[in-house]
């Protein structure tokens, strides 16, 4: 038995390398993803999406009343990955776009658990929030999804 690989070339059918090429990933379901499918930017562009440097993403929030709202966000033990610093709080007539960002903290050595941790702020609107967007500005502006925090 003879076993190998081996392509045709010609007009119809250009050379193409076999060894060293990885298959593609097959798609993932909305399902597979926890907290839903990964959001992307509304109306995006050519442009890539603007990442925050030390950016911490919004995994949703929750109105506590008309001024009030819980952000929930995932990140890892604080000695390791730092600590969320003020949330940075724009608003305007169409949408509230929040910033988390963290701190680093100093590590005195050792190694990080690989673990993360869901945790939430509060936050304090100068208006209601009424019909007006959430959006992550951590992720590029992307709309925050409304819901309750999953239970642990």
């Amino acid at each position: 038995m003879v076993v190998g690989t081996w392509t045709l070339a010609g007009p119809d059918h250009p050379p193409r390398p076999v060894a060293d090429t990885p298959s593609p990933l097959p798609a993932l379901p909305s399902s597979a993803f926890v907290g839903g499918p990964p959001r992307t930017p509304v109306g995006a562009s050519s442009h890539p999406p603007v990442v925050v440097p030390r950016g911490v993403p919004i995994d949703r929030y929750t109105v506590l009343d008309p001024t009030h709202l819980l952000l929930s966000y995932t990140i890892g033990v604080s000695r390791c990955y730092g600590l969320i610093e003020q949330p940075l709080v724009q608003e305007s007539l169409t949408a509230v776009m929040v910033t988390l960002t963290s701190k680093p903290t100093q590590t005195a050595g050792g190694s990080c658990p690989s673990i993360t941790l869901m945790e939430a702020v509060h936050i304090t609107l100068s208006a209601p929030l009424g019909k007006r967007v959430v959006r992550d500005g951590a992720t590029g502006g992307t709309p925050v999804p409304e819901g309750p925090r999953p239970a642990p």
